[in-house]
């Protein structure tokens, strides 16, 4: 299984794909404020309604899908350097 041999950013995509079904363009799209590790719930867009209108659905985060999303951060926060200007994520 390729997930088993995926590292890094790669890994987390895929488990992410399978544990929130979402499509490769909305995953990929996601923003800091789409997790909410306190409820354990990532936001995804979607336009699955009547007309066909943008709308958020809150899907549940596993256990493993929020550890993998925090272990990845930190290590993408510790590789970027800090910048001269506002803190941002």
């Amino acid at each position: 299984m390729i997930y088993n041999v995926a590292e890094g950013q790669d890994r987390v995509m895929l488990l992410a794909f399978l544990h929130l079904a979402g499509r490769r363009s909305k995953i990929s799209g996601l923003l800091m404020s789409d997790l909410d590790f306190a409820n354990r719930r990532v936001r995804l867009l979607t336009r699955k309604r009547e007309g066909g209108n943008l709308e958020y659905d809150w899907l549940p985060m596993t256990e493993e899908l929020a550890t993998a999303l925090t272990e990845w951060l930190k290590n993408e926060l510790k590789i970027k350097k800090p910048s001269k200007g506002p803190s941002t994520l």
